[in-house]
């Protein structure tokens, strides 16, 4: 039997398992999206959630529980693993590709991980190992930076968006995923075609990296999961806490929507902005709207930044501010002269 060893990473959390022993044992990397270190069994008893499987190989295997990610974000995370490197030296500093300037001007950036860099699947594949990549990449805009030019053998799944295009249930719109049938769940078509593939390179030393795109939002879950969880919330008498209030992100079939700025025409001010709000699941006193400004201290919005000459302060209730984004709520939706004009499925005007 060969050696077998996991690696479970969770925001920096590792587990390892073995087996056995030989020469060159197998790889079966694990890598969960934005995933709460609090939010499984091992390192909270008291979560809402039930990890058996996670809390299994912890129990069996060995945790690293001072093991740190080398960057906040996604992409230069995945790059540090990718190839064992501090992602600041590539110029990787942010998601690909996600350079803003705000008040301060952003670090060196790149939107891809150089092909000139050795990845760990090139360096096993070297030595005669078969790899195989599922799920999440990341790390390219184009597909010369994909995971079959980095060293995978197989690639189902990865390309260059952070999170799926089609959302959790197929059709997946994703370049490097066939569709399943209609309703089929990404989490489990991953970990299916993971196993699979398990199979076909077991007489080989192998190295598998499984990459959920999960908990990533949209905050996607099949139906059986969903009931699963509302019904243990409903037992334990907890489902009125603001902890299991609906998802801002989650937007079942029958109640889509959104809220988005529809025009701006140049010669306005700032502050009169044409909200276009669509779907019908639109509250208004719980509807937040978010409006990004060219600059941080413009509009003015706290004592650091005051106003500027020929600037009108804010009539709408701004919540807070940072790097030039504003949240801004309205309770119902008003025209020019104050007085509400347009339905909440038409625009709206805040000013």
């Amino acid at each position: 039997m060969r050696f077998f060893t996991t690696f479970f990473l969770l925001g920096g959390f590792w587990i390892s398992t073995a087996t056995a022993e030989t020469t060159k044992p197998n790889f079966v990397f694990f890598l969960v999206d934005d995933l709460g270190y609090m939010d499984i069994g091992t390192n909270n008893p008291n979560t809402f959630y039930e990890t058996p499987h996670i809390n299994q190989l912890a129990r069996e295997g060995m945790r690293f529980t001072n093991g740190y990610v080398a960057n906040p974000v996604c992409s230069p995370t995945r790059f540090s693993i990718m190839t064992g490197k501090h992602p600041s030296r590539a110029d990787a500093t942010n998601f690909f590709s996600g350079q803003r300037s705000g008040r301060f001007l952003p670090a060196p950036f790149k939107d891809s991980m150089p092909l000139s860099e050795t990845t760990i699947a090139e360096a096993l594949q070297e030595t005669g190992y078969r790899t195989a990549f599922f799920g999440k990449w990341h790390l390219g805009p184009s597909a010369e930076y994909w995971p079959e030019n980095q060293g995978f053998e197989i690639n189902l799944g990865g390309h260059h968006r952070g999170l799926p295009p089609g959302g959790y249930f197929s059709p997946y719109k994703n370049p490097r995923l066939e569709d399943g049938p209609d309703g089929e769940h990404l989490t489990a078509r991953l970990t299916d075609e993971a196993i699979a593939t398990l199979e076909r390179f077991k007489e080989s030393p192998f190295f598998l990296y499984l990459s959920f795109y999960t908990v990533h939002t949209p905050l996607q879950a099949p139906p059986r999961l969903v009931a699963k969880y509302q019904a243990k919330a409903a037992r334990l008498g907890v489902e009125e806490l603001p902890e299991f209030d609906d998802e801002e992100q989650v937007w079942p079939p029958d109640r889509g929507g959104c809220a988005s700025v529809s025009n701006t025409p140049p010669t306005r001010p700032w502050w009169k902005l044409w909200i276009k709000v669509s779907g019908g699941c639109f509250r208004p006193s719980e509807t937040w709207i978010w409006i990004q400004t060219p600059s941080f201290c413009s509009p003015p919005t706290t004592a650091a930044c005051p106003p500027r000459k020929g600037h009108r302060p804010p009539t709408f209730p701004f919540a807070g501010a940072k790097a030039g984004s504003m949240k801004a709520a309205f309770a119902n939706p008003i025209s020019s002269n104050g007085r509400t004009k347009h339905p909440p499925e038409a625009s709206a005007r805040l000013r």
